[in-house]
């Protein structure tokens, strides 16, 4: 079934729409890949006279999407063959960690099975005007085997690039020589890769060695708000009793949840003066909230823990924090939240998982640690709870002696690297 959010407009192949860009994106859970998309359509097609923005029907919140971008871009919904929420609707919070790894591998096979199938019917029924180019934006490598499809199907007719949003993982044991196959033709159909952070691109070059790809880093860009707005979140100082420690990500195991419960039940007990709350924001696309409320109620900490699901008001996010933990133990390929916290005023501890060392060094107020160790981590916070403040910048562009943050709050400059490369690859193709 295929669907079109546009008036007057329902025939994507018509040639005489003479749409220049295509940006093609799967996603299914609210976060980063979400924040990049609503930031990059608006920007990037002012570098094109046509842009088409093609949509899986499970995006998460398809109308905010829609109002951020139906100004910008023709947008096209369509629906996979194969749908992701088959296997992650299993009761994964009901089975042992053995039985979530061989429904992941089921999930992956059966997507590979399948993916010959897509590529034809992307190709006959859901394929940009000849000529055209075209992003792929995949939430990982291998990532969505609807990307990798669309890569495929695109490339006989377009020059595609594919940006990779998280860090490529290696081939399974069980599937390698189809995933070689795969990896092979996705290096000869993809003209570009464009990782969003030099982790990323490094990862991705090792699950293709020992082929070379083109690949090339284009930093993300976070949104943020007016000086104004920035000066307002920064009025409510912090309360001396009471310490509010948040934890902004999608309710998933590596995201550190548990962990975090764990810290907060060894604070409490190591400063009992202090009272403390965790604050969980992020949607639970695995439904894994009552096993994690199970889990603090076993730690005694129930009581002071706060589930705020996905919240995308950056004011609703950080004007009641203090302290934001990002306790993530693997794929963590830029780091959105950092960003935004740092910006905020807020003070960030983070693991040193992926690319969060690339991205917070050098940043006010970070503390990067080697391990998850409960003990380091609560060291850390009493380090940081005599001296809780909010960092004031006076105007926004107090950033100036932080190049770091100046580039990762400019949505122009990365949307501009994105209309510069896609430009190049029409021009190389004519």
């Amino acid at each position: 079934m295929l669907r079109v959010i546009a008036q007057n407009r329902t025939n994507i192949n018509d040639q005489s729409q003479g749409t220049e860009t295509c940006v093609f994106v799967d996603n299914y859970v609210a976060g980063g890949v979400d924040t990049f998309i609503r930031l990059l359509i608006p920007k990037l097609s002012g570098s094109s006279s046509k842009l088409l923005l093609i949509v899986n029907q499970n995006y998460p919140d398809l109308s905010r999407l829609r109002a951020a971008c139906e100004s910008y871009a023709r947008i096209v919904v369509y629906s996979s063959a194969f749908h992701h929420s088959w296997f992650t609707r299993v009761g994964v919070n009901r089975h042992s960690w053995i039985v979530e790894k061989l429904l992941a591998a089921a999930r992956r096979l059966s997507e590979y099975l399948i993916l010959p199938f897509e590529v034809k019917r992307l190709r006959r029924k859901l394929c940009p005007p000849t000529g055209s180019s075209v992003l792929v934006i995949n939430g990982g490598y291998p990532g969505s085997y609807t990307a990798i499809a669309a890569a495929l199907a695109y490339s006989k007719s377009n020059a595609v690039a594919m940006n990779i949003h998280n860090l490529a993982v290696a081939r399974t044991l069980t599937s390698w020589p189809i995933e070689w196959i795969i990896d092979w033709k996705v290096r000869k159909r993809v003209k570009i890769f464009i990782a969003v952070s030099h982790t990323c691109d490094e990862a991705l070059k090792i699950r293709f060695s020992p082929q070379s790809i083109c690949s090339t880093v284009v930093y993300n860009a976070a949104e943020w708000t007016s000086p104004q707005q920035h000066d307002d979140l920064l009025e409510r100082q912090p309360n001396k009793d009471r310490v509010v420690l948040a934890l902004v990500a999608t309710v998933e195991r590596r995201k550190g949840h548990w962990f975090a419960v764990r810290l907060l039940a060894h604070l409490r007990e190591a400063l009992p003066s202090r009272n403390f709350t965790l604050k969980f924001v992020g949607s639970d696309p695995y439904h894994l909230q009552s096993e994690l409320i199970d889990f603090a109620r076993s730690h005694g900490v129930s009581e002071n823990i706060e589930f705020s699901g996905y919240l995308d008001s950056k004011a609703d996010i950080y004007s009641t924090v203090d302290i934001v933990l990002i306790p993530s133990t693997s794929l963590e390929s830029f780091g959105y939240v950092a960003v935004e916290a740092v910006v905020a005023g807020r003070h960030v501890v983070s693991s040193s998982a992926g690319a969060l060392p690339e991205i917070l060094q050098g940043l006010p107020n970070c503390t990067v640690l080697p391990s998850l160790e409960v003990r380091d981590w609560s060291a850390q916070i009493e380090r940081i709870l005599p001296n809780l403040r909010r960092e004031r910048f006076q105007v926004f562009d107090d950033f100036v002696s932080f190049p770091k943050l100046q580039r990762f709050l400019n949505p122009d400059q990365m949307a501009q690297e994105y209309a510069d490369m896609l430009g190049s690859l029409n021009s190389s193709r004519a």
